[in-house]
């Protein structure tokens, strides 16, 4: 299950993100990660290095 916190309406020119596995974060998910199951959006999302921050 999967909640989010938000604060305004959706607008999807707004939706960014980072790569749920990047090798320069490193996070350790503690968890069997062949039963990963992603959205088609956040599969094509870019790296930590290839990240542009619109901030």
């Amino acid at each position: 299950m999967n909640y989010n916190k938000v604060n305004n309406y959706y607008d999807k020119a707004s939706e960014i993100g980072v790569l749920w596995n990047d090798p320069t974060i490193n996070i350790d998910w503690q968890t069997d990660l062949s039963n990963v199951l992603l959205s088609p959006k956040d599969e094509v999302l870019p790296t930590f290095e290839a990240f542009k921050s619109p901030f």
